[in-house]
């Protein structure tokens, strides 16, 4: 049996525009702060520590542009680009730390990682589907 619609296709429309309305707006924000957090919380798991001044520069903004939404993360201190980028470290040994902080899991591109890892996917996907629940 065909779905009614109502006087030509008005029904129809306006129940699209609001199902629309309600995924660009504070659900598609509630998505991003959600995606954000689990991708930081990732990249802070596998970024190096000795006194956490890279781990207490993240920050994480969403920002409206005229195309959609956009989020951006990342670590606001001077040597974490270099740390990213730079392939030829590992994490120090215990006795060889100036700081108290140590973190053993610790890697290279360690953002990226945090965004873009299998566990990490599954759990952003997770995010997003609970925001977007009716």
């Amino acid at each position: 049996m065909p779905a009614k619609s109502g006087k030509n296709g008005a029904s129809v429309k306006r129940k699209y525009a609001k199902m629309v309305g309600k995924m660009i707006g504070p659900r598609t924000e509630s998505a991003m702060a959600k995606v954000l957090s689990t991708g930081m919380t990732g990249a802070k798991e596998l970024a190096p520590l000795e006194y956490g001044t890279l781990i207490n520069s993240a920050f994480r903004r969403i920002e409206y542009t005229q195309h959609g939404i956009r989020g951006i993360a990342g670590f606001t201190a001077a040597y974490a680009i270099y740390l990213h980028e730079n392939r030829n470290w590992s994490p120090r040994p215990v006795s060889m730390k100036k700081g108290p902080g140590w973190n053993p899991n610790a890697k290279p591109k360690f953002l990226e990682r945090g965004f873009t890892d299998s566990s990490q996917r599954a759990l952003m996907q997770k995010a997003i589907g609970s925001s977007y629940k009716l």
